[in-house]
């Protein structure tokens, strides 16, 4: 591990030598064994296989050994092969492993560092102190130099509490390269990242990784403090680190160096001005960022944890779900931000924006039914290129499946020649399969069939004269606190699809309190038709859940109408079949509680919907869904979501929430988004411009 290709080679050679050798030394044996008794072959030696008690008898006189064996069947004599050749690849990986461990290459030097602060929450990695690599499994070859910025890895294989998630697959990082990893909810990503993070993945030693993983630790610090208290606590790692190493330099020459440029990076000038503008860039006021992280929602805290790892910005950067909790100004700057930042860097991510995924990555690896495959180019091109795939294997399936079809009539020819014709056809065919396997790997997975989701909202029966919800010089403020809205005056009906944006802050989750009723304006009115049923979906509805629960026994008790059977129909539309139904929701991902959520809702049959980000934990195939459930969905809907995509879909309407008023945006969200980035592009500009000195 750690050896380039040459090495690589030269590894193998030697073990096939090795080998070699020990055969040679076996076989000396056998010939001086047979010297000694005629009969020794009838009583192998207990050190030597079963593959060798048969080479012994080989060796033997034939004619004795055919008269104490009956003659073996066709098939046994298959097993026997086929046995023989499973025992010799397990003896030449297990050789081949044992030349590995003596090649040039530390042992030190052939692992990553095991993610000490490698996690930008700056929590222990896990709850009460657990680490994630206590459930994962991990094996797999490093391809990279000892003192590359690459990292390639070979027949990788991740399993998380015994569950197989990743088999014998190819992951490869190029420096500088962005990757997008997607695949859907519980396929293994999150999982990957922690493996990575956690040093259970080998890697050069030359990188430093560290994983956004979660909210930052509710602390005395203010936010500023715990952006800049980063690299203060890698500088203490590394110094330590370099100590123990320093006790024999050549042998860890490569991780030194490394170190020592290391630590320059984090002595550079300008630290404290570089986190300020990303805090601010992430939608941080200047009150927030003199909070302390103990005041702040986990939301806010969470965006620390992103400052923090864009700030130390390691050599290997793995950010999942980085747009969770950020508005859309926020995002569109992290974009910027992520296309202007790494050079030099190399980026993985899970993200379950389309836009975003377009905006940042280079590539693509796509996690899907336990293989990694690569794709060059951002999510669109990916998707181009796996329609392209998916049609090849269509039509390749249905070629086989017609000359499948005539072989078989031939075949039903007892004795005829077409009977012979077809069995050489079908032993041509299998060999041809084979030969194109090698060639084109994009063809080697099989035509694998995956039932498409689908959401469904029940219809609310309209009837109600529009508005339904009107305001009318509508204020509000919190006692105590500055105004937030003044003279709004706008009305929504059934026919509605407002998509609510603004940056953080600026009210839009208050506005829907006003408009369910959850708040009272201070000035004007806020009128709701007396038949309106509103259902409302937040971040927080989770917390309503019974854990301990099945799907099908929680809706059940909160509809006792509706008897089990019908409730797993019901559920079945929102996406959650078969076991998931019916075994506890604790066992559930967080997107199929999500789904859970959406029957809830989509059973109280509301005239409108009111959505607070309903989209994060959901995957790209899930937010798809939904968008096609709101369009198909008879009643109003209003919401909020940082999902570019998903506005592109369903809104009607785009409503700027910003300086206490609501305004509708006169273009669709490709516009209002083409206007953010030429905001944060000029600020950019600016910022390069006061660096370099320039007026």
């Amino acid at each position: 591990m750690g050896d380039d290709d040459e090495e690589v080679d030269s590894t193998q050679k030697k073990g096939k030598k090795k080998r070699g050798d020990k055969e040679g030394e076996k076989s000396s044996s056998k010939k001086t064994d047979k010297k000694k008794s005629a009969s020794s072959s009838k009583n192998a030696s207990p050190a030597l296989s079963g593959d060798e008690e048969e080479g012994e008898e080989a060796d033997g006189d034939e004619h004795e050994t055919k008269e104490k064996k009956p003659k073996k069947s066709r098939e046994e004599r298959k097993k026997e092969k086929a046995e023989k050749k499973r025992k010799s690849k397990k003896t030449d990986a297990a050789d081949l492993a044992s030349d590995e461990d003596t090649n040039n290459v530390p042992d030190e030097d052939r692992k990553s560092t095991p993610g000490t602060y490698g996690y930008a929450s700056g929590q222990a990695p896990g709850p009460e102190g657990t680490n994630p690599a206590d459930a994962i499994a991990v094996t797999g070859n490093l391809l990279s130099p000892p003192n590359s910025r690459d990292m390639q890895v070979d027949k990788l294989t991740v399993q998380a509490f015994g569950k197989l998630l990743i088999k014998e697959s190819e992951l490869s990082l190029i420096n500088g390269r962005r990757y997008g990893l997607i695949a859907p909810n519980g396929s293994g990503k999150s999982t990957l990242l922690h493996a990575i993070a956690c040093g259970l993945l080998p890697m050069p030693r030359t990188l430093d990784v560290y994983l956004l993983d979660r909210e930052f630790t509710a602390t005395e610090m203010t936010s500023i403090e715990a952006v800049l208290d980063i690299t203060k606590t890698e500088h203490e790692h590394l110094m330590t680190e370099m100590e123990d190493l320093l006790g024999d330099p050549d042998k860890h020459a490569v991780r030194l160096d490394y170190i020592q440029t290391r630590l320059g990076e984090l002595e550079a000038d300008g630290a404290e001005r570089r986190a300020l503008d990303i805090l601010k860039g992430l939608s941080f006021t200047d009150e927030l960022i003199a909070t302390k992280t103990k005041d702040l929602s986990g939301g806010w805290r969470m965006r620390i944890s992103l400052a923090r790892i864009l700030f130390v910005k390691p050599t290997l950067m793995l950010l999942d779900e980085p747009t969770n909790h950020l508005d859309l100004e926020a995002v569109v700057w992290l974009e910027d931000y992520l296309l202007h930042n790494l050079e030099g860097h190399t980026l993985v991510m899970t993200s379950h924006s389309q836009d975003t995924l377009n905006e940042i990555c280079t590539d693509i690896i796509h996690l899907y039914h336990q293989r990694l495959d690569h794709y060059p180019g951002n999510y669109n091109t990916f998707t181009k290129v796996r329609a392209e795939k998916d049609i090849l294997l269509n039509k390749r399936a249905r070629t086989e499946a017609k000359q499948m079809e005539k072989i078989k009539e031939s075949l039903g020819k007892t004795g005829s020649k077409q009977q012979t014709q077809a069995k050489n056809r079908v032993k041509a065919m299998e060999k041809r399969s084979e030969k194109d396997k090698e060639k084109n790997k994009a063809l080697e997975e099989e035509l694998i069939w995956d039932k498409p989701l689908t959401l469904r909202f029940n219809d609310c029966g309209r009837g109600l004269p529009p508005p339904v919800l009107k305001f009318r010089d509508a204020g509000f403020n919190y006692p105590g606190g500055r105004k937030l809205f003044h003279d709004l005056n706008f009305g929504i009906d059934l026919d509605s699809r407002i998509a609510l944006v603004g940056p953080n802050g600026a009210g839009k989750s208050t506005l829907i309190k006003l408009m369910l009723g959850e708040l009272q304006p201070t000035e004007g009115t806020v009128t709701r038709n007396h038949h309106l049923r509103i259902a409302q979906f937040h971040q927080h509805m989770g917390d309503q859940l019974d854990m301990e629960q099945s799907a099908v026994q929680w809706l059940c008790g909160q509809f006792k109408e509706w008897r089990d059977q019908e409730m797993r129909r019901e559920v079945g539309r929102y996406g959650l079949t078969g076991k998931s139904q019916v075994i506890p929701m604790r066992q559930l991902s967080d997107g199929q509680r999500r789904r859970v959520i959406f029957a809830y809702l989509g059973l109280k049959t509301p005239h409108m919907f009111l959505m607070d980000e309903p989209t994060n934990a959901l995957d790209i195939e899930t937010i798809d869904a939904l968008a096609e459930a709101i369009n198909e969905y008879d009643g109003g809907v209003v919401f909020i979501t940082h999902d570019f995509r998903l506005i592109d879909q369903v809104a009607k309407e785009i409503w700027i929430v910003h300086d206490g008023e609501v305004e509708e945006f006169e273009g669709d969200i490709h516009d209002y988004k083409a206007m953010l980035k030429a905001k944060y592009a000029a600020q950019r500009e600016a910022a390069e411009a006061a660096a370099a000195g320039k007026p």
